[in-house]
């Protein structure tokens, strides 16, 4: 039974439980998700009676005192008795213990520490692993939050490839989720704290009970948390980028990070504001993307123009209103900085989190009846319009198995009426697209709601209108 203080996560629980339960033979499983996701919570009560080991960043002879400790201590033997020599006994020593329940369970949490300083270790587990009887219970979960280094444990020629029966990610809460956690009543509310902070379930925890009820609450929430120089989540990009072994120089990716927050989407554009030639940027967004930190998108009406957005609401938070002002925020100005930041929130911070957050809605809420049939493709849509000799650019558009549309999309954060223009803007591109997009549904998500005129339009059956209360309501 899932513990009661484990929110929601139902479907890990189950597949955590199944991969742990009893059966023929050992088995090895692979935890990844970012920093502040809940891994290590789930883990620990996942491994209740069984070994749970969680490394820290340390050099290498300290790591190997600290599984002797823990055999010792398991073993019931005098402190200090147990001393490793190398990767090879500790795991020796690992499994010698008396098992304390009839399915063994040990949890190697944070490996990538461990494997800055002992790149052997992967093959050391994967001969400790090998040498297990048939008949052995042993269930091995090794856990990280470097995405990139995780992700590689099972793939190529790495020693550990094919032996895994469980490679679970979890992902932070969705925009729903989030609001229960935060038990927030008011959707506007839980939008802007989402925009902020994204759904890592951690960050709740940091507000140290602090919850934004009503509008007014937000920028003081703000204040006394990210916008707080004593508080944890003012450097949370940092500690974020710390997580990925690759990344040495911080202040470059950062100004990538910063770049793409703005609104450079192409290679070309962040070449253009770092003072870089396009090519020399692939091998960095490529380490941005494998750390989860950055999205690669393509257009889905041209697959060769490659897009990029950042993927974590605090990293485009902290590189826009916290980055350009940290000296003011230092000395603890932080209203005069949200006063000023007014421009940035709306359009650079609002604005690309609610299309992140529409499109999440299309993936796990909206009935395919909202949207036109199954799509197997999301993504931006840009048209060329000859006719008026223009450019028709899509927020977000579905593309069925078939090659034709589902839906075409615009999404709007401000908090003005959104009026008839914007359906015309998609009837035009609907006529653009011909027969791949005649039974297209036209979608307009609008946060501010909608004029009365583009209401009654709303009445039409190849039209839908979402707004909050639906975003976050159902369908």
């Amino acid at each position: 039974m899932k513990p009661a203080d484990v929110f929601d996560r139902d479907e890990e629980w189950r597949a955590l439980t199944e991969f742990a339960g009893p059966g023929p033979g050992a088995r090895l499983g692979v935890v990844t998700g970012r920093r502040r996701v809940g891994k290590s919570f789930l883990l620990r009560r996942l491994a209740a009676g069984g070994v749970y080991h969680q490394a820290i960043a340390e050099e290498r002879r300290p790591a190997l005192d600290r599984v002797g400790a823990l055999v010792a201590e398991r073993a019931g033997l005098p402190d200090g008795s147990v001393h490793p020599v190398d990767w090879v006994s500790a795991f020796d020593a690992l499994g010698s213990m008396p098992a304390p329940v009839d399915v063994p369970l040990v949890v190697v949490d944070e490996l990538p520490y461990l494997l800055e300083h002992s790149p052997e270790l992967l093959s050391v587990i994967q001969r400790w692993y090998d040498a297990l009887p048939p008949d052995s219970p042993v269930r091995l979960v090794l856990c990280g939050s470097s995405l990139s280094t995780m992700s590689a444990l099972l793939t190529g020629a790495q020693p550990l490839r094919g032996r895994a029966a469980l490679d679970l990610r979890l992902s932070p809460f969705d925009y729903r989720v989030m609001r229960d956690h935060w038990a927030i009543d008011s959707p506007a509310v839980a939008f802007d704290v989402h925009a902020a902070v994204g759904g890592s379930p951690g960050y709740r925890a940091l507000s140290l009970g602090a919850v934004p009820q009503h509008a007014a609450d937000f920028p003081e929430w703000l204040g006394a948390t990210l916008l707080n120089p004593a508080h944890a989540l003012y450097r949370e990009d940092d500690y974020l980028l710390r997580e990925e072994p690759r990344i040495s120089d911080r202040a470059l990716y950062q100004s990538l990070l910063a770049s793409i927050a703005q609104g450079d989407t192409t290679p070309t554009a962040i070449g253009r504001r770092l003072g870089r030639d396009r090519t020399s940027l692939a091998a960095l967004l490529r380490v941005l993307v494998d750390a989860g930190f950055v999205e690669r998108g393509a257009d889905i009406g041209n697959q060769r123009a490659v897009t990029y957005t950042v993927a974590d609401p605090i990293l485009r938070f902290s590189r826009l209103l916290i980055a350009p002002y940290r000296p003011l925020l230092d000395e603890g100005r932080w209203r005069a900085v949200w006063d000023v930041s007014g421009p940035t929130w709306s359009s650079q911070v609002r604005g690309p989190h609610a299309e992140t957050v529409f499109a999440e809605w299309v993936r796990r809420y909206a009935s395919l009846d909202t949207i036109g049939g199954l799509p197997v493709r999301l993504g931006r849509f840009t048209l060329a319009d000859e006719r008026n000799r223009s450019r028709l650019e899509l927020d977000l558009a579905g593309e069925r198995a078939d090659g034709t549309y589902s839906f075409l999309a615009e999404v709007k954060a401000g908090g003005a009426l959104v009026g008839i223009e914007q359906l015309e803007r998609l009837q035009r591109a609907r006529e653009l697209l011909g027969a791949r997009g005649r039974d297209a549904k036209l979608v307009i998500a609008a946060l501010g709601g909608f004029t009365a005129e583009l209401v009654h339009a709303g009445t039409r059956p190849d039209v839908e209108l979402v707004d909050l209360d639906r975003l976050y309501g159902g369908d």
